[in-house]
Order: C-alpha cells, then structure tokens, then sequence
C-alpha cells in the first residue's frame, strides 16, 4: 500500500548580513510496488486474421496458418490488396473495405490480438471446426483398415478411433461401423469434408511403396529404354491429380503410388479400388471411371509435376479440401 512519512527539515537561505533560519516539514509519499504487467521485449505482438461466414457477427473462422503471415505482411506494408488460393479458388483481401471476395462471393475480413481471440467467438480454422481434444484420443499413426501409416487420418468423434480417410469411408461406403469399437459412422465425416490439419506433401508409407514395387515383375528388354527414361524423370516430385465439380484434388498417397508404378512400366491402363469402388483408369485417354456394373461417372486425370501444381485449382487429397496457399 500507498503511505506518508513525514520529515523535519530546517532550510538556510542565505541574506546580506548572516542566515535566516526556516523550518519546515517535508511531506514523503512512499508508492506499492506497480501490479501493472510489463511487456516482455522478446515476446513480440501477435495477430490473427479472421474471416466472417459472409459477416463476423454470422461466425467466424482462423485464416489458414499457412497465410496468416502473408496477410499481416502485406497489411504492415501498407498494401491495398493481397491474394490467396482457399481450397482451389483464388480470393482477393482488400484492407481498404476489409473484405474477402472471390467474383460475386464476399465476406467480412477482422485483425485482431491473439489475447482477445477467444471473444471473437471463432467456429474454427480455414472452414473447419477445431479440432476436439476430448474423449479418446488415438496416438498410434497406424491405421487399423489397410495397416500402414494413417494418409489424412480422420477421427470419428464418438469414439476417437481413427483411420485413413479413404480406408474409412470405405466401411462407410459398404455400411460398416468403425471397426475397432463397432460404433456408428457419422455422415457428416464424408459430405463435403473440410479440414485445416492435413500436409498436402504427405508421402505413400514406405512399406506400402516397397510391396507395391514388388508386385510388378522386371520389365522386358524392349520395356527398358522407355521405362528407364521415365524413372529417371520421376526423381522429380510428381503428384496424381483427378477433377471433381470443377476442381482438383491429388490422389490418396497410396493411390497414387499404384497409379505412379503402372505408368513407369508403360501401362496403357490399371484397375483401382477407391473407397470400395472398383475403377479403369486409363493412362491414354487420362480417364478414370467405374467399370460396367458400376454407375461413377468418368473423371479427368492428370500427372503433374509438383512445381506445376500453382496452375491448377487444387482443393486438397482424396475428396477432402484443405490447401490454402499465398499467391501475391
């Protein structure tokens, strides 16, 4: 607490012939030590930009944190305007109007402190809702369908059990419960998927990699040439990429794997199960579609070089839209 001390002092003032004497007391106020915090110099400010669902009163979501940075950058440097590719399309942030726009689509764009985050009452991340920290939570990679490592591992929030996306709506698919527990599988993990916890890069599990090589036997002599020259251009990264309702999405890991090994053998075509379906994916015509006895509509497929994935509207893997990336 604040206190007084009072202290006696006598003054000399000094005149022409000798001293006048003066006493007086002399009031001291002793102040508590501050309670007020102070800002530690190596813990910078942070900031979070948010997006409204179109308005920030209707809900809001977390910008992707592969863009936060690149937003608040182009914010600190006094720029108008920035891009973004959110899950394959390409939205404009505009500071002046604080808006986010792609064509007649707008939305209510926000900045604030990372301290004050929790009353903006945010839904989520980039669409997604956050991710659950209660109930069970699996730590083992491991998925319990194709027992390899988990390719954008999915959760069923009832149990906590999880799996490969694909692996699990193929049970799905075929009216299985999760197959640990025998427990109900929401159809909301299925219907246009959203989620902001996913690496696009992910690579096919090694194991899964070598018996998938091993199936194929060595290629004959006249296979040689052609098929050395294309494994000497697969060193470069590639991606399997397939087109849905006007977007991209890269093949499951192991999918694409499969469909990598047919291709540098000279394959003209390979059959592939995706979620259960049986499918022809032909390497000439850059198809894929179901077979006779079932009614999936054909699809465009494409190799791409991984440097060269910019040019496409990607959304994510295997169905499941994720990918935002900074653009300008």
């Amino acid at each position: 607490m604040a206190g007084l001390e009072l202290e006696y002092q006598t003054n000399y003032s000094g005149k022409q012939h000798g001293y006048a004497e003066t006493s007086i007391w002399l009031a001291t106020v002793t102040m508590a030590p501050s309670t007020r915090r102070v800002k530690r110099p190596d813990v910078p400010d942070r900031f979070v930009w948010l997006y409204g669902n179109p308005k920030m009163r209707d809900g809001c979501y977390e910008y992707h944190p592969a863009v936060q940075s690149h937003i608040e950058e182009a914010y600190l440097n006094d720029k108008d305007k920035c891009m973004i590719n959110f899950h394959g399309e390409k939205r404009t942030l505009s500071f002046d109007s604080m808006s986010d726009s792609s064509g007649s689509d707008k939305r209510q764009i926000k900045r604030v402190h990372s301290t004050k985050l929790h009353m903006s009452k945010c839904k989520g991340i980039s669409g997604a809702s956050y991710v659950s920290t209660k109930g069970y939570q699996q730590t083992d990679e491991k998925c319990n369908i194709c027992f390899h490592k988990q390719m954008v591992p999915t959760r069923i929030p009832a149990c906590g059990h999880s799996f490969c996306y694909t692996c699990i709506k193929t049970n799905f698919k075929k009216r299985l419960p999760c197959p640990m527990c025998r427990g109900d599988l929401p159809i909301s993990l299925f219907v246009n998927p959203i989620r902001y916890d996913v690496d696009f890069d992910v690579e096919c599990p090694e194991e899964f990699a070598e018996d998938c090589s091993a199936m194929f036997k060595k290629p004959d002599n006249e296979e040689v040439g052609e098929s050395s020259s294309k494994r000497k251009e697969s060193k470069l990264r590639h991606y399997w990429i397939y087109e849905a309702r006007g977007f991209w999405y890269r093949y499951d890991p192991k999918h694409e794997k499969y469909l990598e090994e047919h291709f540098l053998r000279n394959k003209p075509s390979c059959t592939l199960f995706i979620c259960g379906i049986k499918m022809q994916v032909d390497f000439k015509k850059h198809t894929q579609k179901g077979d006779e006895w079932n009614a999936a509509r054909e699809r465009k497929i494409k190799r791409i070089a991984a440097s060269d994935m910019h040019k496409f509207k990607i959304r994510g893997i295997a169905g499941v839209s994720f990918l935002v990336q900074p653009i300008s």
